[in-house]
C-alpha cells in the first residue's frame, strides 16, 4: 500500500517534544515500530519484543494489524515499512512501562469510556 492511499495526523505526545505521523487507512490508525518507540520513549528494540510476544501470545490476529506501507525516509527513495493498527499499538501500550504509555492508556481509556456510555441505548434519542 502506497502513502497516497493513506490520511495523515499529527498525535503529540503528553510533553509536546516528539509530533508523530500516524497513518490513517483501512478504517483504522497505523503506526510503525519506529513510531511506537518514540510514542512510548522506548527503544524499538523494546517495542519489537512486545509486538512479538503479542503475536505468539495470540491476542491479536497477525493477518489483520500488520500491513506494509511504503514511506519516503530522508534520502527521497521509497522504502516498505510494517505498519501495526490502533489493536497492536493499544496492546503495546498496556505492556510498555513509560510515564508517556501510561498517558496513552489512560487517553485511550478516555475514548473507549466516552464511545460507550455516547452509544448507549438511552442515549440514543
Amino acid at each position: 500500500m502506497t502513502m497516497a492511499q493513506t490520511k495523515t495526523i499529527m498525535f503529540g505526545t503528553a510533553t509536546g517534544e516528539n509530533n508523530l505521523q500516524v497513518k490513517i487507512a483501512l478504517g483504522t490508525v497505523w503506526m510503525s515500530q519506529t513510531d511506537m518507540a518514540l510514542l512510548f520513549e522506548k527503544s524499538k528494540k523494546t517495542i519489537s519484543s512486545h509486538v512479538n510476544n503479542i503475536l505468539k501470545s495470540g491476542e491479536v490476529d497477525k493477518n489483520k494489524v500488520i500491513r506494509n506501507f511504503k514511506i519516503t525516509a530522508k534520502d527521497y527513495k521509497l522504502y516498505d515499512v510494517d505498519h501495526y493498527s490502533i489493536d497492536m499499538v493499544i496492546s503495546v501500550a498496556y505492556r510498555v512501562k513509560s510515564e508517556q504509555a501510561r498517558f496513552f492508556r489512560m487517553w485511550a481509556t478516555e475514548i473507549v469510556s466516552k464511545f460507550i456510555i455516547d452509544n448507549l441505548p438511552e442515549n440514543k434519542n
